[in-house]
């Protein structure tokens, strides 16, 4: 029992420390000539046309799709949790917690 333990908590930082490279590169590829540039410039232009107070509530959608790498961190980590780590649902706090931690960690060393 405590090895299927250990084996699930090392498995969710392994894919935490996976998940959260894929979004700092998701977040390199909408810098200037690289593939993903338009897509942002999509982004950046939703940001800008929302901008009275009316329309502002539509702005809280741009941040999970690719705005905030934190916020994008998360919903591409939790399909990967249910597909990789999906038999102990009590670790998702967790695999979240240091999905934010490993940004934090691989921010240092790329200059994003």
């Amino acid at each position: 029992m405590l090895t299927i333990l250990v084996v699930d908590v090392v498995a969710v930082f392994i894919f935490s420390l996976l998940t959260a490279g894929l979004s700092l590169f998701i977040q390199k590829c909408f810098e200037p000539n690289m593939i993903l540039k338009r897509y942002y410039l999509w982004l950046v232009y939703h940001w800008i046309k929302w901008w009275r107070k009316k329309d502002r509530w539509k702005r809280y959608i741009l941040e999970p799709m690719g705005m905030c790498v934190y916020c994008n961190s998360t919903w591409i980590c939790i399909p990967f949790f249910f597909i990789f780590v999906s038999h102990n649902i009590l670790l998702l706090p967790l695999f979240i917690g240091m999905n934010y931690i490993w940004i934090e960690i691989l921010k240092k060393y790329i200059n994003i």
